[in-house]
């Protein structure tokens, strides 16, 4: 469960973090191999995640206990189902995966690189923010790359640049 929020604490790139980390011998460009490749193994742990709980909860109850465990649907006795709406933030979390990896694709991202750009940031914070209402102990390591990210972007005075 922590692979994931290792994954976004590498995925949470900034120039400054790695010219400070290396006395300024490395920058942006040398820090895209590296967000590429945390992303991609993000997305793939997302994926193994959601795959193998999809098939327990359809294995250990049938398509029902799928349904129950998923998503928000009232329990038998009417009360509240915790484990259907923390995980429907699991189900959401991937499906929004879905579009931010696709959209990562060399052949999307070279086609289209404007929208890629504009979308990858929103997508990716409805991501981090769908994965950390699935499993708060992301945050442990989201928090960090995020609050690095806002001093970096404060930094720059608000402006956009490289990181968006």
């Amino acid at each position: 469960r922590l692979d994931l929020g290792v994954c976004l604490l590498l995925a949470a790139r900034g120039e400054a973090a790695v010219l400070h980390a290396t006395g300024g011998h490395l920058g942006y460009s040398e820090a895209q191999p590296l967000h590429r490749a945390a992303g991609w193994w993000c997305a793939g742990q997302s994926a193994l995640h959601s795959l193998a709980y999809f098939f327990f909860y359809l294995r250990a109850g049938g398509a029902a206990s799928l349904w129950q465990a998923c998503f928000p649907a009232p329990l038998p006795d009417g009360s509240l189902n915790r484990l259907g709406l923390v995980n429907f933030m699991g189900v959401v979390a991937i499906a929004v995966c879905g579009p931010l990896a696709l959209s990562a694709l060399p052949l999307v991202r070279r086609r289209c690189y404007h929208a890629f750009q504009r979308l990858h940031m929103p997508v990716a914070l409805l991501f981090v923010t769908c994965c950390a209402l699935h499993d708060l102990a992301i945050l442990t390591f989201a928090v960090p790359g995020l609050a690095f990210w806002y001093v970096e972007w404060r930094g720059r005075g608000g402006r956009k640049g490289v990181l968006g």
